[in-house]
């Protein structure tokens, strides 16, 4: 069962991470804002603020250290303020169900209803291919890339406020997981007293490693389609460094796909 609250996070900071990588992988995503600068704001109540800058087809999102109040963004201000009452109702907005409560910017609308709602289009796109579109081999590159950095991005936010996950993120030794496809992705997982968060690229000192062979390997770990043992097995993946971490890190792992799906 998923909490709405969790939900709202992973969107916010998870999903809404991956619209950075976007358009480095899809040049019809580059496109639909490559004449574009602009700021937008989202607020959600009890939940927290994050601002998505969009700079000529570079896309940005800034997570201020105080997410409730915002109270330390920096850069320039936002062009758009979009306000949510709740979680329930930022995830509506997500599932394409309801329409948020815009503060600031409504000279702005026709872009966010037009080309800007075209462009979080284009993750869906990639997020829930067919098998057919998985055939493809840079659709493959472009799905399993997206999809490590939402899983992994959603996976602090899960561990920090999902009860059951956060009982196995208490006891991760302080630290940093590397994740890495070789000759590849760099993900890491820092946590810090209880808490996690994540990063993009090599850490230079992580205490434990969790490495994959390609894209391939890593894809399937994220689809269910392979285990970590048999991964290990077949030296697909595998570990290195205190691998205790790795134990308590795969129960929040395994809560990834009830809130992704």
């Amino acid at each position: 069962m998923k909490n709405e609250e969790v939900l709202a996070r992973v969107h916010l900071y998870g999903l809404f991470k991956a619209l950075e990588l976007l358009p480095t992988l899809d040049p019809v995503a580059a496109k639909l804002i490559e004449n574009r600068s602009l700021s937008i704001e989202f607020r959600i109540r009890n939940v927290g603020r994050a601002r998505l800058h969009l700079d000529q087809g570079k896309v940005r999102l800034e997570v201020p250290e105080d997410r409730l109040s915002g109270s330390d963004f920096s850069g320039k201000k936002p062009g758009v303020i979009l306000w949510f009452a709740s979680s329930a109702h930022f995830n509506g907005m997500i599932e394409g169900k309801k329409q948020p409560v815009p503060l600031k910017g409504f000279g702005h609308l026709k872009f966010l209803s037009g080309p800007f709602g075209e462009f979080t289009g284009r993750l869906e796109h990639f997020l829930r291919p067919t098998e057919e579109q998985l055939q493809d081999p840079d659709f493959f590159i472009a799905n399993t890339r997206l999809t490590a950095w939402v899983a992994f991005h959603a996976l602090s936010e899960i561990g920090n406020t999902d009860d059951l996950a956060n009982k196995s993120a208490r006891y991760i030794p302080d630290g940093v997981i590397q994740l890495k496809v070789l000759d590849d992705l760099g993900i890491f997982v820092r946590a810090r007293e209880g808490k996690l968060s994540t990063g993009v690229g090599d850490c230079d000192n992580p205490r434990c490693i969790l490495w994959f062979k390609d894209l391939k390997a890593l894809n399937e770990l994220l689809s269910g389609k392979l285990n970590t043992y048999t991964g290990i097995g077949q030296a697909r993946m595998g570990m290195k460094g205190f691998i205790p971490m790795i134990d308590f890190l795969n129960p929040i792992l395994g809560r990834i796909p009830a809130y992704l799906q």
